[in-house]
């Protein structure tokens, strides 16, 4: 398997720790350089190389319906790990990043999603509906994001929740052939990537 560490690019030059930043790119002798990974390669990386701070990877896996009052959205979440709001600036306009996606069934808003569902009140700690039959607490509203980034995304919900819900992913999780997600890397300070 080869894995290739690649440096965000300037498009995303606002993120305060770009510099440390990496996306990772896997591959092989039957397949190309993809920005697909396999879901446990940033786990074993992590305890193999002590210079890699924090990772997270994101999914975006189905749309799903959001209910609250009397109104209902369609929403297609992204699914991150812990770290990733604490990896990349993607400032809260109400929450704390630290556990805003804390709990698993905490959910994340755009600034433009939490205007439709709830007005200009701050929802933290609110319950939302989740296809009728689960809820989920809104753990943080995200300022608006910038233009000149790569991720976009109308709500952000944590991993842990797809992997306790969805048994066809936890099965897909102890894969080493599926590619199906990327994969982020925050290298320490003073680490240099290259060597």
């Amino acid at each position: 398997m080869l894995l290739l560490v690649n440096k965000l690019v300037t498009f995303d030059n606002f993120h305060q720790k770009g510099d440390r930043l990496f996306g990772l790119e896997q591959g092989d002798h039957k397949n190309p350089l993809s920005p697909g990974t396999v879901y446990p390669v940033v786990e074993r990386l992590k305890a193999d190389f002590p210079e890699i701070e924090a990772y997270t990877r994101t999914l975006t896996w189905d749309t799903y319906l959001l209910g609250y009052g009397q109104g209902t959205w369609s929403v297609t979440p992204d699914f991150v790990d812990p770290d990733f709001l604490s990896m990349f600036s993607f400032p809260l306009r109400y929450g704390n990043i630290n556990t805003a996606l804390a709990d698993q069934n905490s959910i994340v808003l755009s600034a433009e999603l939490a205007l439709r569902i709830f007005g200009n009140i701050n929802p933290v700690g609110k319950e939302i509906a989740w296809n009728d039959s689960l809820r989920l607490k809104v753990g943080g509203i995200l300022k608006p994001l910038p233009g000149a980034s790569s991720l976009q995304f109308t709500a952000l919900m944590p991993m842990q929740w797809l992997y306790a819900n969805t048994p066809y992913f936890r099965q897909m999780t102890t894969s080493w052939e599926d590619r199906f997600l990327t994969s982020y890397v925050l290298l320490k300070k003073g680490t240099n990537p290259s060597g």
